[in-house]
């Protein structure tokens, strides 16, 4: 579990001095040794599945999150969920890589494992009762019970599901593509993928609290309707030009990569670029439109507002 760095960091974000510039820090937009490369999305899958056909095969378990998607998103959106649905399976009891990973976890401070989707396998493994007693045991975390790390699980979980596809030997996944040469978008991807699962199943927090709150500030400029948009049909390359709109493309891709930087390993640095890269398209968005009149407060206020949901618990970010 990774720690909240967010509320640890508020004191050392720069803000605008006056709203229109920054003072005392300058962010390198440009120089990283990062080699990375954004692939266009993949093609749009033209099969039509039969949701009664899909339902007969799921378990109870995953039937119950399954008509939550197909009552609460487009259909449109879910042509990649009724695909990976049609045939994924689901295992109560993870491998031995997971007991692995959670065991290692242990010892690093970065917390247990609990499940996780296996794209390749399309496959959702959830920690077994045995294994959440064996872990208790050894942390003597008893946080959730083992139904509401069942929720906490496939409430993420499906979204990842709902989203991933190769083609071309690229492997897409939300805002997430790896192409076995250059990998890129997991940051946001994940922080997004955690901010959907809280809204529409009440998830309990837990992990990627500052992912969260990051990706629910980028989706409050672009607007929710076309982030999530983006991320059903795992567009990342779409998400770019978005942010492009008020700057450099650059500096868009760089805060891909510092996101990604950050998830997995945070750091105050890279967490102040990314703030200042949100604060910086914010500031060129109000100032591009004619419709403000007091451009100045208008910036100023959400600066403000940045604080406050670093302050206060992320709730307020997630439930809009």
């Amino acid at each position: 579990m990774y720690k909240n760095k967010i509320k640890e960091i508020k004191s050392h974000i720069v803000i605008y001095t006056n709203g229109l510039k920054i003072k005392k820090y300058k962010l390198d937009r440009n120089n990283s040794n990062v080699k990375y490369k954004v692939y266009t999305t993949y093609p749009t899958i033209n099969n039509d599945y039969d949701i009664d056909t899909i339902k007969d095969k799921l378990s109870n378990q995953l039937l119950k999150y399954f008509n939550i998607f197909i009552n609460k998103f487009p259909k449109n959106y879910l042509k990649t969920f009724f695909k990976n649905l049609s045939t994924i399976d689901y295992q109560e009891g993870l491998d031995k890589e997971g007991m692995l990973r959670s065991l290692l976890g242990i010892i690093t401070g970065s917390g247990t494992t609990e499940g996780y989707y296996y794209g390749y396998e399309n496959k959702i493994y959830v920690i077994s009762k045995k294994q959440k007693k064996l872990l208790t045991f050894l942390t003597g975390n008893n946080s959730f019970s083992y139904d509401e790390i069942i929720n906490n699980v496939l409430s993420h979980e499906l979204f990842h599901a709902a989203t991933y596809m190769t083609t071309d030997n690229i492997m897409f996944c939300g805002f997430y593509q790896n192409s076995g040469i250059y990998d890129i978008g997991n940051g946001i991807n994940e922080g997004y993928t955690e901010l959907l699962a809280r809204r529409y199943f009440d998830k309990e927090n837990g992990y990627y609290d500052d992912e969260v709150i990051i990706a629910a500030l980028i989706e409050e400029i672009i607007g929710k309707d076309k982030m999530e948009s983006l991320y059903f049909y795992a567009d990342l390359k779409g998400l770019i030009k978005s942010l492009s709109a008020y700057t450099d493309e650059s500096y868009v891709n760089r805060f891909i990569i510092n996101f990604d930087k950050y998830c997995q390993k945070p750091d105050d640095k890279t967490l102040r670029d990314i703030f200042i890269f949100i604060m910086d398209i914010n500031k060129n968005k109000v100032l591009k439109d004619s419709r403000i009149k007091d451009k100045e407060k208008q910036i100023n206020e959400y600066n403000e507002k940045i604080l406050s949901y670093i302050k206060e618990d992320n709730e307020k970010v997630i439930k809009r």
